[in-house]
């Protein structure tokens, strides 16, 4: 969530908000300690309370959220501080921008370290659930609905693949998988059974598309990529992507990380 709508939260709001996230902040917190990191972080639209459980249940020396500004359009890493940080945090942020998503991931280059790690989830738009729904004639997405007046929700989900070439694009790179850190085995049960028949791949499937990404470029400039962006304004065509920013996209999962990398989608 962007700063500027955190204050909008009421503290009833932000306590559901947590009880619903608790499995994906234990996650965060555990990944982060397997990647060792223990300098600087900075916590890219989270709340202070996403930066003060980080602080307490891992080693990093300190978080730091990002300021109040628009992370998709505005220059801020000069405000965090350029090469500064070893670890950027980015979770569950960029399903809501709605307008220009390469922009912050120029800026999160921008914030780190040279070899420095990124650490994002959000929503998997192809999760199991996702496909049943859409197989069923519903529609896949988590949270697009409208509430009847101007309020956050998710402007765009993702698939796998599409989001960590748009990682790798910006001087990453990347290692992804999905997981399942949302709602309990008994609501996916049907879908994960439906998904078995198929003999669809776990590993693209899960509820949450987590991607850590370690830098080892200065990024080029924002890199808007179909099939996130429309064709129109992509800098590549459909299907064709650099082999410079093919080699950045690793398979497996980071040394240490193997167990966190597993889809877990047993019913």
């Amino acid at each position: 969530m962007a700063p500027y709508l955190a204050r909008r939260f009421t503290e009833q709001w932000q306590l559901t908000y947590f009880r619903t996230h608790a499995g994906r902040l234990a996650y965060l917190c555990e990944l982060i300690r397997r990647l060792g990191v223990k300098g600087p972080a900075l916590d890219v639209g989270g709340l202070p309370e996403t930066c003060e459980l980080f602080r307490e249940r891992t080693d990093l020396s300190q978080v730091d959220l990002t300021p109040d500004v628009d992370l998709e359009m505005q220059t801020w890493a000069d405000t965090v501080g350029t090469g500064r940080y070893g670890l950027a945090i980015f979770s569950e942020v960029i399903e809501h921008f709605n307008a220009d998503p390469a922009h912050a991931l120029h800026e999160l280059n921008r914030s780190l370290q040279p070899g420095g790690y990124l650490v994002m989830t959000t929503v998997n738009i192809g999760s199991e659930l996702g496909l049943y729904n859409l197989a069923r004639g519903q529609a896949p997405y988590a949270m697009s609905n409208l509430f009847g007046e101007r309020v956050d929700r998710h402007q765009r989900e993702y698939a796998p693949a599409e989001l960590q070439l748009l990682v790798a694009a910006h001087g990453f790179d990347t290692w992804a998988t999905t997981v399942n850190l949302y709602a309990d085995a008994a609501v996916k049960r049907d879908a994960h059974a439906w998904c078995l028949e198929r003999r669809l791949n776990p590993r693209l499937h899960g509820d949450t598309n987590v991607v850590v990404a370690r830098k080892v470029l200065e990024s080029p400039g924002p890199q808007r990529l179909h099939p996130v962006y429309h064709s129109s304004v992509a800098v590549n065509r459909p299907n064709d992507v650099s082999p410079q920013v093919r080699r950045r996209l690793r398979r497996g999962a980071p040394p240490g990380l193997e167990a966190l990398f597993e889809p877990d989608l047993s019913p």
